[in-house]
């Protein structure tokens, strides 16, 4: 990405590649800090299945790097949208997780139970960054002909 950057040829290709440049970075700076929230919160010592979003942020943060510094090898784009579909998918899935544990054993969906179970013991919308990553990641590598 870095290195499409410097090489775009018009003024346009190089803003579209300091966007997706600036996305990427974000996603490498925060898989990072999200990884250290986890670990403070000990969250991914709760179960075999916490563990998922630690691990699935580490390869976050490996294959962005790759991605950034322009490995053009087709396995390291194919790990990268992998990778970002697994976060995708574990966001979701942690979404749906937290939201039926803090609704407290019977599932409401009027809107007053659903607005205690979203502000719960357990944050709903923490799972949504993984989501957020994972989609910012696939954006990035989408290029428009």
């Amino acid at each position: 990405m870095i290195q499409a950057f410097r090489q775009a040829p018009t003024d346009l290709q190089k803003r579209l590649e300091g966007v997706r440049t600036a996305f990427l970075l974000f996603n490498f700076i925060a898989a990072p800090l999200y990884m250290l929230e986890i670990s403070l919160l000990g969250h991914w010592l709760d179960s075999p299945s916490s563990r998922w979003p630690y691990l699935a942020l580490l390869l976050t943060f490996i294959l962005t790097g790759l991605v950034l510094l322009g490995r053009r090898t087709g396995w390291v784009r194919t790990a990268f949208l992998a990778v970002m579909v697994v976060m995708t998918v574990t966001g979701l899935a942690g979404t749906f997780y937290h939201l039926f544990f803090n609704f407290e054993g019977e599932v409401d969906w009027a809107f007053q139970a659903t607005t205690e179970a979203l502000e719960g013991t357990r944050p709903v919308l923490a799972p949504l960054a993984f989501t957020h990553i994972g989609l910012t990641g696939l954006l990035c590598l989408y290029r428009a002909k």
